[in-house]
């Protein structure tokens, strides 16, 4: 920790050892990571006060400001040749229409609806030389993305390829932009079939496509257009894909085709889900995978095909959650999938779900997530923190089988 002032500092509300001491620095332990750290000033000065607090990781203290990313973060980043920036970059429900309201890298904290910096994603993109995956704050005026365009276009490595993505998951019910679209759609007397905003969807992707294409100029061959929609219901791409000339604007049709123990996850079953061990709740992932999951894939691919796009992934991965069960049951089945999800085997069955994908004809698949814990609502982290070993990490693991055996070209 330091800080400039005159002052001190205090975790009140949080489990800390402070290890060592001095002039505007201290070393703090953090033996509790189940929440955040919540820093007090419990003196100041007004004449001279606390300013400029930094909470460090240790080894940092001196490269911080030349090099801002965890170096174990970088490490475990680094095979990866995209990085999709949906929740860096607070996409659903995004508070930001103009490009005045965006966060800047000054802030002081990046954890706000707002997300994270775009200059923050691109310095990730450049260092790792991994493609951009951008998702446009479904409320973005016009002057908002030609700026964004621009800035991408000044700062981007020049052999990345960005991807544009208009939101995220906009035919999703549960999403504050899939009930703005709605209203756009009324406001503008746009068909919405089976209750979905796909024409004004799909209108307002290939608005933003065609000032990106402004900006870029002849660079626009680098830009991947997407259009994307759910999985396992085609409906709503099948309508934006249709409307207008859409298709003719976009590059890639864009899926997120999880799988799950299907069964363990009907609230009905309690008790059967509950006697369950890891190798059952496997074989129902494998049975999901092999059926259900198969199908949707394949049939995805040819309605990409038939537009002539190629088919993604925006996001994908197992899909277990336990947060619809009734509340005295929920943690027991989450320490349940999480488990099955710690299994060595779990890595096998990563690999079926991948060699699916890719021999389906699937391409670039962005895994959801990368870093994150686990809990009722969902397993989803491929790592549960950023310095878990890997070998206690099979999703992880078979991640990185998959791409050494389809390296990038």
């Amino acid at each position: 920790m330091l800080w400039e002032g005159k002052g001190r500092l205090g975790f009140p509300l949080s489990r800390v050892v402070v290890r060592d001491t001095g002039p505007n620095r201290m070393v703090i332990e953090v033996s509790d990571n189940s929440g955040p750290l919540q820093v007090a000033i419990m003196e100041t000065q007004i004449a001279d006060p606390v300013r400029n607090v930094r909470v460090l990781w240790p080894g940092t203290e001196a490269s911080y400001q030349a090099q801002p990313f965890n170096t174990g973060f970088l490490d475990k980043l680094a095979p990866f040749s995209l990085l999709r920036f949906m929740d860096w970059g607070g996409t659903n429900g995004s508070p930001l229409i103009e490009w005045a309201d965006r966060p800047q890298t000054t802030d002081l904290t990046y954890a706000t609806p707002k997300g994270v910096p775009v200059e923050v994603m691109i310095d990730l993109s450049n260092l790792l030389r991994a493609d951009p995956w951008f998702c446009i704050p479904h409320q973005a005026s016009d002057d908002y993305v030609q700026r964004l365009a621009t800035l991408l276009h000044a700062r981007l490595g020049p052999t990345l390829r960005p991807h544009v993505e208009y939101s995220n998951e906009v035919w999703n019910r549960i999403f504050p932009q899939f009930r703005w679209a709605s209203e756009q759609s009324e406001k503008l007397g746009l068909p919405r079939p089976s209750g979905m905003p796909s024409a004004f969807y799909a209108q307002r992707s290939v608005e933003i496509f065609k000032i990106f294409a402004g900006v870029w100029g002849a660079d626009s061959k680098r830009l991947v257009r997407v259009i994307a929609g759910q999985a396992v219901w085609s409906r709503f791409q099948e309508d934006a894909l249709a409307w207008r000339d859409t298709a003719a604007h976009a590059d890639a049709l864009a899926i997120a085709p999880y799988f799950k123990a299907d069964a363990a996850g009907d609230p009905k079953n309690i008790d059967a889900t509950l006697a369950m061990t890891s190798e059952q709740l496997h074989d129902q992932m494998l049975l999901n995978l092999r059926g259900k999951v198969a199908g949707v894939i394949r049939a995805n691919v040819q309605l990409a095909r038939k537009h002539g796009l190629r088919l993604q992934g925006y996001e994908g991965g197992s899909h277990d959650t336990s947060a619809h069960f009734p509340a005295a049951y929920q943690d027991k089945v989450a320490a349940l999938f999480a488990a099955a999800h710690r299994h060595p085997r779990m890595r096998d069955i990563y690999d079926e779900y991948l060699a699916l994908w890719i021999e389906s004809g699937g391409g670039t698949l962005a895994h959801y997530s990368f870093i994150s814990g686990w809990g009722k609502y969902g397993l989803w982290g491929a790592l549960e923190y950023v310095s878990q070993d890997p070998a206690e990490a099979p999703k992880y693991r078979a991640l990185l089988d998959v791409i050494a055996r389809y390296p990038r070209s």
